[in-house]
């Protein structure tokens, strides 16, 4: 067999793409398994993708498309682009898709949708078309007969039985070798994403696994992630793993065998990951585990914080403490795990007094370790969540009618841009100045160790040398600063562009794709 799949990924609306499309070489690894030939294309990654485009779909059995809401615009255009010249079927996936997969397969090029994980479907989706099996048959199809739309219910995958990511279906050393803003990224590294499980117990109302459904947790066993990681060391050469679990820390036992596996192994490697500020506690993420975790080379930890007012984390459904919050900073602090802080402003409901709060803790934690990185982002309506349903009932926002709606100029804003006031703001003035100037000086927009010119490390220092004493006074006022910055910033990143080589002397920025809210890394499958 050698019928030809393509997967793209689109381009996003903030100018470069730092991370491998795990989403894409996931499916891709299962297609390949089956003998298929897997072409994988990242918009965001190639300056003539239309080309490769052109060229790959001209004999492909199906084209993939993966789309984030920030992708929307690329991803119809690709789209489009794709079905004036090809007669060949595209299938939609990805968030978006899963949050608005009938009105994603509405539209007139969208021939199927696939919600939540792809990673079997898209397969099952293939062998349907060649006779195999009727499409109501495959797992979270949405598909259309005529004027109706048929939505098939979904099944979650069986981690223990996915195979590990064939990383190299992409040119990985594109990615690998690119600097970040953490910690990990001041010396020199290999680093890849790795996904241990899936899935996030929690309720928060402003988070995507929530709205999907996607709170049942499911993990691969310590040993696989054992075998898996070591692997990884021996066939890419890896010196830093990026564990981008929606929840990592879950169990703490899975944690620990894990952590023993990789000090019990000899893993010359660090790693990273995400975990919530209630879990350092005694019998969860204690001081024997902490002191594992760092053994087993446990640098840095992403931390959802979100806000400095209890009646904000109350709000959100956050179900943690201020209190909570500062002690797992110390905990860090005490264990030498960098802290990596996101919090969110501008929320429904949210009095200028809550923003003042935020900045205050802000200045309060970074006392407590002074290498912490941190991010203040604006509440953007991730579609389909808790807030934003509620503000929709409430009249203070529309949710675009068609697929296409989403692309205009009026809601990629809406969506994207951290300065952009939205009508829920209480105080929006402040709140756009304390996301701007903390997340500035916190390291997250662009750190000196991703600047190869030593000239514009200079000039991103003064930058952050000034925001932080901002933030220190809480003084926003006569922000000529902040319009000389954002003219050295898209300067900047328009160089940075799509990822390359190191040998291009190039580096790259944010962790994430930029779809996180704050600057600060937070998964997005």
């Amino acid at each position: 067999m050698n019928e030809k799949i393509v997967l793209i990924k689109p381009k996003n609306v903030f100018v470069f793409s730092s991370y491998p499309p795990l989403e894409l070489l996931s499916v891709g690894t299962v297609l390949d398994e089956k003998g298929y030939d897997v072409r994988i294309v990242n918009a965001a990654a190639e300056e003539d993708y239309a080309d490769t485009l052109s060229r790959e779909c001209r004999d492909a059995l199906i084209v993939g498309v993966t789309c984030l809401t920030s992708e929307i615009e690329s991803a119809i255009q690709i789209t489009d682009m794709i079905k004036r010249d090809f007669a060949v079927p595209v299938v939609w996936g990805g968030w978006h898709s899963t949050l608005f997969p009938v009105q994603t397969c509405n539209d007139k090029n969208v021939d199927f949708v696939i919600v939540n994980e792809g990673d079997y479907s898209m397969l099952r989706l293939v062998e349907s078309l060649a006779g195999d099996g009727p499409l109501s048959e495959v797992p979270g199809l949405v598909y259309k007969k005529g004027e109706k739309v048929f939505v098939n219910p979904t099944s979650y995958v069986n981690m223990e039985q996915l195979s590990l990511v064939k990383y190299d279906l992409v040119d990985i050393e594109a990615y690998s070798t690119r600097r970040l803003n953490d910690r990990f990224s001041r010396e020199e590294n290999v680093w890849l994403p790795y996904q241990s499980s899936r899935g996030c117990p929690h309720r928060c109302t402003f988070c995507v696994n929530t709205v999907t459904n996607n709170s049942k947790y499911r993990t691969k066993s310590p040993g696989k992630v054992v075998e898996e990681v070591r692997t990884l060391i021996a066939r890419y050469g890896i010196t830093h793993l990026r564990i981008i679990d929606d929840n990592f820390f879950v169990d703490r036992k899975r944690v620990m065998e894990i952590c023993d596996g990789f000090v019990n192994n000899g893993f010359d490697i660090t790693w990273d990951a995400e975990c919530r500020v209630d879990y350092f506690r005694p019998g969860h993420l204690d001081d024997e585990l902490l002191d594992l975790c760092t053994r087993s080379g446990l640098i840095e930890l992403t931390l959802g914080c979100e806000s400095g007012s209890q009646a904000v984390l109350d709000l959100i459904k956050k179900d943690i403490t201020v209190d909570e919050i500062r002690n797992c900073v110390k905990q860090c602090h005490e264990h030498n795990i960098l802290p990596r802080c996101s919090f969110v402003v501008g929320i429904p409901g949210e009095r200028r007094e809550d923003i003042l709060l935020t900045a205050r803790l802000v200045n309060e934690l970074r006392k407590v370790e002074p290498e912490m990185a941190y991010g203040v982002g604006t509440l953007r309506p991730y579609p389909g969540c808790e807030l934003v349903d509620d503000l929709v009932r409430k009249g203070l926002f529309k949710e675009p009618e068609t697929l296409r709606e989403w692309a205009t100029k009026k809601y990629v804003r809406h969506y994207t841009e951290r300065t952009h006031i939205q009508p829920w703001q209480s105080d929006p003035g402040l709140a756009n100045s304390v996301s701007f100037y903390y997340s500035l000086a916190g390291g997250v927009l662009l750190a000196n160790h991703q600047i190869e010119s030593k000239l514009a490390r200079k000039v991103n220092s003064l930058f952050m040398k000034s925001s932080r004493n901002r933030t220190e006074h809480l003084f926003f006022g006569l922000q000529f600063d902040r319009h000389l910055y954002d003219f050295f910033h898209k300067r900047y990143l328009k160089r940075l562009g799509a990822p390359r080589r190191k040998e291009d002397g190039l580096v790259a920025q944010c962790g994430c794709d930029n779809s996180c809210q704050d600057g600060v890394h937070k998964t997005v499958r």
